[in-house]
């Protein structure tokens, strides 16, 4: 199952142009996500079973996932309570599942993430489920950040970020080690054709 965590609206872009079936929308769809850290605020919520809230900033239009800075156009907060919490709650019983789950996430230019806030997300996750089968794929937002080693990460660069090949690639590699996923292709050939 592929989780898309941001860092904006591109991600899922670029798995509908891949042909991919990832599923419902997930909580950090649609959103913009500059900081990793802001993500991590979010997850430790999960952990602690705490019900999320939309907010607003002053001087901003948009929706904020709730003591984040992590924002949206997309929603009216008012009607969008509900909704992020049933999506809090289908990402805990993701994380509490037996199913694999590929978390995938740009990083943004604006926020180099570390490794501190890998190994946070991990306690998180593990927090949620100590036997969760879980890998993130993390791109980097440019070749200067330092590509970071941590149990469950694969961090890749991306460089030409209108060519899809890459991601084709890695993701064809994890279906091939984990034939319980659903998607729609299972080669990097299928799926490079599948593009729209």
């Amino acid at each position: 199952m592929y989780i898309l965590m941001g860092d904006s609206c591109q991600i899922n872009w670029d798995i509908e142009k891949l042909n991919i079936d990832k599923g419902p929308t997930g909580l950090f769809e649609w959103y913009l996500s500059v900081k990793f850290s802001d993500i991590n605020k979010i997850m430790s919520k999960l952990a602690k079973n705490q019900r999320l809230i939309m907010t607003r900033q002053k001087d901003y239009s948009d929706c904020f996932l709730d003591e984040t800075n992590i924002r949206s156009v997309h929603f009216n907060n008012d009607l969008f309570v509900e909704m992020i919490n049933r999506r809090a709650a289908r990402l805990i019983s993701n994380i509490k599942s037996d199913q694999f789950l590929l978390f995938i996430r740009y990083e943004n230019e604006a926020y180099i993430t570390t490794h501190e806030d890998i190994e946070l997300f991990n306690s998180y996750i593990h927090e949620i489920n100590p036997n969760c089968n879980y890998k993130l794929l993390l791109f980097k937002a440019n070749d200067i950040n330092p590509t970071l080693k941590a149990e469950h990460l694969i961090h890749r660069d991306r460089k030409d970020k209108e060519d899809l090949s890459d991601l084709a690639k890695i993701l064809s590699e994890l279906i091939t080690q984990d034939t319980t996923r659903h998607v729609d292709c299972n080669t990097e050939h299928d799926i490079i054709k599948n593009i729209k």
